[in-house]
């Protein structure tokens, strides 16, 4: 660890205290309480104080893990990176050199790099060496997963809908909480622009039991055909058209997936047609998890009929 020298004079009179570069004199008057401050750099897990008299070596006075000690004190302050020794009614015999002393934790400080290989693209830019004692959890697994799935996330989008919706134009994603928006529709928005619901084209590859069918018109259900390809949702689509074009905005799928930014002088009109679309997706998602419900409760044995029949 490091050590910093601080020597401590009593004698009666006035405290006075000088300082120098490396090592600190602090004068003080018998029966007073005497503080002796240190300051360091970085992180540590361990603060320590000896004492140090003439004609001895340095000796244990306490640690900031330390139970109570008669006469002494331990004060960190980890803002400021200090910590201070307390003495208090100090006594001549207290006069010696005062080392404070810090160490790092037991183990190494052991960093992660991401070994991707030669593999590239908008997902797998943010991994990074990171820090097993100072990175979060969440940091760690996005790494981790980044390095497992580099073959699938490589060249892949950030949003689902980029190579479809094209124009090189990328969704608002600030306006996905904005209220009047609520969380289970932002959740929803942002989990269609990742692609990451759970429609049938994806379900069926994981479970070929399953079919990959829309259940209301019998074509493959991808995330473009649940919102916006279904022969069920046109009539829905023209209503939304209409309720755009009140507001002299022309409806399209951009708009409708993406969004618009709320600038301030149109911030109120798009702030309720950010809404109308958010809430209109979340009403197709409902009213499809609904018809994928009922759909199974038919095909489920009805025990109940069975053994009345039986009877």
């Amino acid at each position: 660890g490091d050590g910093c020298p601080l020597q401590l004079l009593l004698q009666p009179g006035k405290a006075e205290r000088t300082e120098e570069i490396y090592t600190f004199v602090l004068m003080g008057s018998e029966g007073d309480t005497v503080t002796l401050s240190c300051n360091y750099s970085g992180s540590v897990h361990y603060l320590y104080w000896y004492q140090q008299k003439s004609s001895s070596s340095p000796q244990f006075l306490i640690a900031d893990y330390s139970e109570n000690t008669p006469g002494l004190s331990l004060q960190h302050d980890k803002k400021t990176r200090e910590f201070h020794l307390n003495i208090s009614s100090a006594a001549v015999t207290d006069s010696a050199v005062y080392y404070c002393l810090t160490q790092g934790g037991p183990f190494p400080n052991l960093q992660l790099t991401p070994q991707l290989g030669e593999a590239s693209g908008p997902l797998l830019e943010r991994a990074t060496t990171v820090s097993l004692h100072s990175n979060n959890k969440k940091t760690l697994y996005n790494n981790c997963v980044k390095v497992i799935c580099r073959k699938d996330l490589e060249k892949r989008t950030e949003c689902a809908w980029s190579r479809r919706i094209g124009d090189g134009v990328a969704p608002c994603w600030e306006i996905l909480y904005t209220p009047p928006i609520k969380k289970q529709t932002a959740h929803l928005q942002w989990r269609d622009l990742h692609g990451a619901i759970a429609c049938n084209a994806v379900v069926s590859v994981m479970n070929p039991a399953l079919s990959n069918v829309c259940p209301f018109c019998g074509h493959p259900e991808t995330i473009f055909h649940l919102f916006i390809e279904c022969e069920r949702l046109l009539n829905f689509h023209t209503l939304l058209s209409q309720v755009f074009s009140s507001f002299n905005v022309q409806f399209s799928e951009k708009v409708f997936i993406y969004g618009s930014k709320e600038r301030k002088e149109n911030k109120k009109k798009w702030q309720l047609l950010n809404f109308v679309s958010g809430t209109a997706k979340l009403a197709i998602y409902v009213s499809r998890g609904n018809k994928v419900e009922e759909r199974r409760v038919r095909t489920q044995p009805q025990c109940g009929a069975a053994t009345s029949a039986a009877d």
